[in-house]
């Protein structure tokens, strides 16, 4: 009996131990470039940085830093502090949004230098 009751206990501590060590994985990564952003899912964080290259639409411009291009839209009154400044340095903080066929960031926050990017 006293047998029993060890083994139950030892079975009981690395149940224990098993699930604390999965509750810790749960950590969210935030995206950090683009090619990321592509594969991950919908609703991750992402905090890109890079450079608006060009307009496509309304809110929606493209995107690049040294892993790829995607398109980012950006809220109605940032539109024109992105417009005057394709080229330059910025940084994106948004959330992955993707459908079917469309991979973008949607932007909560667009911060751009007086710095021209060297991203080719």
């Amino acid at each position: 009996m006293k047998r029993f009751g060890i083994i139950f206990a030892l079975i009981l501590a690395l149940c224990a131990v098993a699930a604390t060590a999965s509750a810790m994985d749960v950590v969210s990564n935030e995206i950090t470039n683009v090619a990321d952003a592509k594969i991950s899912g919908n609703d991750e964080q992402a905090s890109l940085e890079g450079v608006f290259v060009q307009k496509i639409n309304g809110n929606d411009f493209i995107f690049r830093d040294n892993t790829g291009e995607i398109i980012v839209s950006v809220a109605p009154e940032m539109v024109s502090k992105v417009e005057s400044s394709l080229g330059n340095v910025a940084r994106v903080d948004g959330h992955v949004s993707q459908d079917i066929v469309v991979v973008e960031v949607e932007a909560s926050k667009v911060a751009i230098s007086s710095k021209v990017a060297s991203i080719k």
